[in-house]
C-alpha cells in the first residue's frame, strides 16, 4: 500500500463465458466473467472496507442503488414507482414517459484516464488513488472455455468485472450522470441499468428529447455507447381516460405497453397484472415439484420449508412495489388461499401481512442508514407547537387512492411511520 503498487500476478484474469440465454448461438449470447486470483480479491475487500468505503459511499448521489450499503433493486423500483404515481396524481400533468436506457458493454468501456480524473476529485487518500491507478494499469486476461485456452491479451480500458474494486469504480465513473429537475424528470441507476422518467405537462411542450440529449451527450463525453435501438419506452397514462395519450417515438426507441425493469413488469395503466401473472405461473411450476415430493413421502414440515423457499420467495420479491395495486394483491391472496386448501403449506399466508412486514423491513433498513439513497424520501414528523404524547407523520396531498397506496404513503397512512419512530 505504501508503494502504491499492485503485484503483477494479481493483474491477470481468466474469462469464463457464461450464457445469457438458455440456448446460446452467437458470441453476443455470452457474458464474460473475469476470474481474478482469490488472494487479490481478499486484499481488495480489506482495502475497500477499511480505507475506501466511507469516501465512495459519501461521494455517491441518490440516483445510484447498486454496489452500496443498503441499496437494492427493490429500492430503485420503489423510487421509480413513486415518481410516476406522484406525477400522475397532479392534475396539471398529462403523462409520464419512462425510458429504459441500454449501455453497450458498460463495464468494459470505461476509459482509465477519465476514471482517474474522477477518482482524484473524490478526496481519497493520494496513496489509495495511485494504488487504484496501478490496479487498472497493465492488466492481462485470456478466455478459457471447454478446455480451450486462448493467449493473454492486454486490457487498456474497463473496470474488471469479477473484481471487488471494479463495481465501485464503475459507480464512481457514472456518478456524474445526473438528469434531475424537481417534479419534471428523474434518472435512476442500478449499476449500468438506467431509467429516465420525464413528465409531460398539459398545454406544454414535451421536453423528453431535451433530457434524452443530455443523457446521450454524457455518453459521448465519457466515450460510452448507448444503443438506442435496444432502448425501450413505456408511456404511463392516467386511468379512466377514454383516449390515452401516445406521444411520437424518439430516437427510434420502441414503445411498449409493458416494460420489465429489474425483474418487475410495469404497465402503461399503472397496474401489475402481467407481473403477477408471470410470477404465479412460475410459482405454479414450483407447486408441481412440491406435489411430486409429497407423493414420495415428504412430511408436512419439509413441505412447508419448500413452499416458503420456492413460492413465497417469488411473491416477496418486489412486493412493496406491486403492493400499490390492490386488485393484483387480491389475485395473489386467492392463489395463497388455494395453496393452503390443497395442503401445499400448513400455514395460511396473508398477502396483506406479508406486505406490511416487507414495508416495515424496508423502512427500518432505510431509517438506520444515513447514506441510503431513499433516506430523504421517508416521512417526517409533523410540526406541532404542543408536546403531544404520540407523534404523527406529515401527511402529503394525495388526489388518488393509487398514489395513496404507494410505498412511502403507506408508511404514513397505514402504519404512521416516520424517521423518529423507534
Amino acid at each position: 500500500m505504501a508503494t502504491s503498487m499492485w503485484p503483477r500476478l494479481w493483474k491477470i484474469a481468466n474469462i469464463n463465458p457464461i450464457p445469457k440465454v438458455d440456448i446460446p448461438k452467437i458470441k453476443k449470447d455470452f457474458r464474460g466473467i473475469n476470474i481474478t486470483p482469490i488472494i487479490a480479491r481478499a486484499f481488495e475487500r480489506i482495502v475497500y472496507e477499511h480505507f475506501s468505503k466511507d469516501t465512495f459511499e459519501r461521494e455517491l448521489n441518490n440516483n445510484q442503488f447498486a454496489y452500496r450499503k443498503g441499496g437494492s433493486c427493490v429500492d430503485a423500483l420503489l423510487k421509480v414507482r413513486h415518481f410516476n404515481l406522484k406525477a400522475l396524481d397532479n392534475s396539471w400533468n398529462k403523462t409520464v414517459r419512462l425510458f429504459a436506457m441500454d449501455f453497450s458493454k458498460a463495464f468494459d468501456s470505461v476509459r482509465h484516464n477519465i476514471l482517474g480524473e474522477k477518482l482524484k476529485a473524490t478526496g481519497l487518500n493520494p496513496y489509495l488513488v495511485n494504488w487504484y491507478f496501478d490496479f487498472l494499469k497493465d492488466r492481462k486476461q485470456r478466455i478459457m472455455h471447454n478446455g480451450i485456452v486462448c493467449e493473454w491479451k492486454m486490457v487498456n480500458k474497463g473496470t474488471t468485472q469479477g473484481s471487488v474494486s471494479g463495481p465501485h469504480l464503475f459507480n464512481l465513473f457514472v456518478n456524474d450522470l445526473i438528469i434531475e429537475e424537481e417534479n419534471k424528470t428523474a434518472l435512476d441507476k442500478y449499476a449500468d441499468d438506467a431509467t429516465l422518467q420525464v413528465v409531460v405537462l398539459k398545454n406544454s411542450q414535451d421536453d423528453s428529447l431535451t433530457y434524452l440529449n443530455q443523457f446521450m451527450n454524457w455518453t459521448e463525453e465519457n466515450y460510452m455507447s448507448c444503443n438506442t435501438s435496444k432502448c425501450k419506452e413505456l408511456v404511463v397514462n392516467k386511468s379512466g381516460r377514454a383516449e390515452q395519450y401516445i406521444p411520437p417515438s424518439i430516437m427510434n426507441m420502441e414503445q411498449c405497453p409493458k416494460l420489465k425493469l429489474l425483474g418487475v413488469t410495469f404497465q402503461s395503466n399503472c397496474k401489475f397484472t402481467e407481473h403477477v401473472k408471470n410470477m404465479l405461473y412460475s410459482a405454479n411450476k414450483s407447486l408441481y415439484v412440491i406435489r411430486s415430493l409429497r407423493k414420495e413421502g415428504l412430511c408436512q414440515r419439509e413441505l412447508n420449508l419448500l413452499f416458503n423457499s420456492l413460492v413465497i420467495s417469488k411473491i416477496l420479491y418486489g412486493l412493496s412495489v406491486y403492493g400499490s395495486s390492490t386488485p393484483d394483491l387480491y389475485t395473489v391472496q386467492c392463489f395463497l388461499t388455494r395453496c393452503f386448501k390443497r395442503n401445499y403449506s400448513s400455514k395460511h399466508y396473508d398477502i396483506y401481512k406479508l406486505l406490511e412486514r416487507s414495508d416495515r423491513n424496508i423502512w427500518r433498513k432505510i431509517k438506520n442508514n444515513d447514506n441510503h439513497p431513499l433516506k430523504h424520501m421517508l416521512p417526517i414528523v409533523k410540526d406541532s407547537s404542543r408536546r403531544l404524547r404520540n407523534k404523527s407523520s406529515l401527511w402529503p396531498k394525495c388526489n388518488t387512492e393509487r398514489f395513496k397506496n404507494s410505498f412511502f404513503n403507506r408508511l404514513i397512512f397505514k402504519y404512521n411511520l416516520h424517521v423518529d419512530n423507534e
